[in-house]
């Protein structure tokens, strides 16, 4: 029996998305179709595709362009460059304001280039604001390597430090007190 066409194209948006493979798209297809659930998603998709924009400044998903960290802001000497808006958020939560989200690393494999990542626009921002110190906040691996070595070569003509970073992350509350737990065991 012929799969039904909108249930193969609803399978085959699903398998184009990042870390979902055939199985999970036919999971995440049955999912949807079973319950009240796939409206929901299906409205939380609509309304973010058509009420949110990328500030041109930053490269944070908001509202207005510019977003409202960015509308005012004073200019500042060190920006934060991260790599998604997960890191973005973790960001912000510890105080920064000042950043740049790449949405992504270079990665030739999967035809990723400085364009995709708003590099060019990274050096007309240090440019403009006379950013003295970049701080690469990217995870481990060669695609960050790759990423952190173009973004030195795009600014070495200028007077700032392009360093990686990493950010601070919290400890959960039961880490802690088992860090400040005596050891009774000790001699």
């Amino acid at each position: 029996m012929a799969v039904p066409a909108p249930y193969q194209q609803l399978l085959q948006a699903f398998d184009t998305l990042p870390g979902i493979g055939p199985r999970a798209a036919e999971r995440l297809v049955q999912f949807v179709l079973a319950g009240e659930e796939g409206e929901r998603l299906a409205q939380a998709i609509s309304t973010a595709k058509r009420e949110l924009t990328l500030c041109q400044h930053c490269f944070r998903y908001a509202l207005t362009d510019p977003c409202q960290q960015c509308e005012g802001a004073p200019p500042a000497d060190h920006l934060l460059v991260v790599e998604d808006t997960r890191t973005q958020r973790l960001a912000e939560e510890q105080g920064h304001q000042q950043l740049f989200v790449l949405h992504g690393l270079l990665s030739p494999v999967a035809g990723i280039g400085p364009g995709q990542l708003n590099l060019p626009r990274l050096r007309q921002r240090v440019v403009a604001e006379g950013i003295q110190r970049l701080s690469l906040v990217l995870p481990p691996g060669v695609e960050a390597d790759v990423t952190t070595q173009f973004i030195q070569d795009l600014l070495a003509d200028l007077p700032v430090l392009v360093e990686r970073s990493e950010l601070h992350t919290q400890r959960q509350p039961e880490q802690q007190a088992k860090q400040q737990e005596p050891d009774h065991g000790a001699a």
